[in-house]
């Protein structure tokens, strides 16, 4: 069987349910029928999903409030695909894009695009790309100024911790904003303490956390801000450097994305509004992808997509009971998927200082 990459979309209501299928009948068919009632040819064209299964997406997508593409990270086909459909489904009313990166990283992201042609290249490009590490290769910084260029300031919502290697980015803005000796002291300080150790995020000392949140306390708003976010993102970190429970590290990590969100979304509610979000998150995987079963692998091209209707599926587990647990998972947890065939590595943005 090919090795395929798998792109996956939950299309949300304002109220949390899912999207009715197009149809979920049966006709008595066995799987390998069903399936194919239930997929569609898919392709990109002038930079749009196109075909059958690129105006399904967009419907589907379109006429939600939230909606989740699932990914695995630093492919080149899958950034390609969120382009196309953020292109389909902004006619709709979308306007911001959450991703995997801490409020500063996105907020840095955005004013760099914003600035001119080529700041953010340059800046991942000065010894940077490891400190945003699911937004430096050509691909995603495409879908960021499709997405960027499309609406006004902030389209881009960060909902994630700060990144491990993230610290010296962090420090350098808290010098910044340091009004006071004491501040700038201590933001120098463990400045040049992250610098020599690329994961301070995870690695610095307690008393060095506390110390910063000592000398910015009254400080500006964005300073506390910032401190407390280094604390927050350390005690994520600590299970996988230190010991502790992992488990309690992802909880919270969880319960942080979900307070950045809300915060984000409340922000743009402001006045009555309603915001469309597009939601993009995943894991860095192996590029060689996931194996699908025949009835949908025989399916997809060998220079195309396919997107399958998973929410089509579910009134008939009987029939899939016996796929692959992680594909079960994927059509109980999300209404599309969508198949690439021989995925590409990203093509990375040079980092000078690599």
């Amino acid at each position: 069987m090919r090795n395929i990459a798998l792109a996956l979309m939950l299309c949300l209501t304002m109220a949390g349910s899912a999207l009715a299928s197009d149809q979920a009948d049966s006709n008595g068919d066995g799987l390998d029928a069903l399936i194919a009632r239930h997929s569609k040819a898919l392709e990109i064209r002038d930079g749009k999903l196109a075909g059958p299964g690129g105006e399904w997406l967009a419907k589907q997508a379109g006429s939600v409030r939230f909606t989740l593409f699932g990914e695995s990270h630093m492919t080149r086909e899958i950034p390609e695909l969120a382009t196309g459909l953020w292109r389909g489904i902004a006619p709709a009313g979308y306007e911001h894009l959450v991703i995997e990166t801490s409020p500063l990283a996105a907020r840095t992201i955005e004013r760099l695009l914003r600035s001119g042609e080529g700041d953010y290249e340059r800046y991942l490009a000065d010894g940077r790309a490891a400190t945003i590490p699911f937004y430096n290769s050509k691909e995603e910084i495409q879908l960021l100024e499709t997405v960027v260029g499309d609406n006004h300031a902030p389209a881009l919502w960060g909902v994630d911790q700060i990144f491990v290697a993230g610290g010296v980015r962090v420090l350098e803005r808290l010098l910044d904003l340091a009004q006071t000796g004491p501040q700038r002291e201590a933001a120098q300080l463990a400045l040049e303490k992250a610098k020599d150790n690329p994961h301070f995020v995870a690695a610095a000392p307690d008393d060095e956390l506390v110390a910063l949140e000592k000398a910015f306390a009254g400080g500006p708003a964005e300073a506390a801000d910032l401190v407390a976010e280094l604390a927050r993102s350390h005690d994520i970190y600590q299970p996988f450097s230190g010991g502790g429970s992992i488990y309690l590290a992802n909880r919270d990590r969880e319960q942080l994305m979900k307070r950045h969100f809300v915060r984000q979304y409340r922000d743009a509610a402001a006045g009555g509004r309603s915001p469309k979000v597009m939601l993009k998150t995943g894991e860095a995987e192996p590029c060689q992808g996931f194996s699908l079963p025949e009835p949908f692998a025989k399916l997809v091209p060998e220079d195309g997509y396919r997107v399958f209707d998973l929410a089509a599926l579910r009134p008939h587990a009987s029939l899939w009971n016996d796929l692959d647990p992680l594909l079960k998972s994927a059509i109980w947890s999300y209404d599309a998927l969508i198949a690439v065939p021989n995925a590409r590595p990203a093509t990375p943005v040079a980092d000078d200082a690599g």
